[in-house]
């Protein structure tokens, strides 16, 4: 567990502008695959109180701040899938009223990150052409074409593209739920290719 990154992302959070909205943080921490050693998994509980005292001694003041750990070995996919859906009592559905925002452990929040989430969710996310929405900057033309650097020519402010922003992913519910629900229908040694991107070449090479 990389605790640094992990307590720095938290510290992005605390500092957030949050329009006295509750916006309530699951941390959840992953463990090794196989017969997890007793100081490992004494790490990560250990881990997970410091994370919830962050909520208790008031540096995260916004909701609430609860940490979890795995009974299993998760990986990075098992984290990205299966976070925001054990988060939630009775798991994720396509009528779940929160927003979601997956966040892997090396990033850090602009303070006007909820700010803009929040409008565009308002604003855009009832369309059922969207998936959702990413707070990273966009560089990456996913079709072999010359590189973004941020956005198209006069874009102004936020706009659409049709590519998954990884780096602070906020799906609506409607349709990561959807997701879900087809990713378990997969067999296991399926390969997630569509043709003609570059994302694709790099994960078969």
């Amino acid at each position: 567990t990389r605790v640094g990154s992990l307590y720095r992302l938290l510290h992005s959070l605390a500092l957030m502008v949050s329009e006295g909205d509750r916006i309530d943080v699951d941390v959840w921490l992953d463990v090794p695959p196989g017969l997890v050693p007793a100081e490992v998994l004494e790490h990560r509980h250990r881990v997970k109180d410091e994370v919830e005292e962050l909520g208790k001694n008031g540096t995260y003041r916004h909701g609430l701040i609860r940490a979890h750990v795995w009974d299993q070995h998760a990986g990075l996919q098992g984290q990205w899938y299966d976070a925001w859906d054990a988060s939630i009592p009775g798991g994720l559905k396509e009528d779940t009223p929160e927003i979601g925002l997956i966040l892997e452990d090396d990033l850090e929040l602009s303070p006007f990150a909820w700010r803009w989430l929040k409008a565009a969710h308002a604003a855009y996310g009832q369309q059922e052409r969207i998936a959702g929405f990413t707070l990273q900057r966009v560089h990456l033309c996913a079709a072999k074409c010359p590189d973004l650097n941020g956005g198209p020519d006069g874009a102004g402010g936020g706009f659409l593209y049709p590519l998954l922003g990884t780096w602070g992913f906020s799906p609506t519910a409607r349709s990561y739920s959807r997701f879900l629900k087809w990713r378990r229908s997969l067999p296991p040694d399926f390969k997630p290719h569509v043709e003609g991107l570059t994302p694709t070449e790099w994960y078969r090479s």
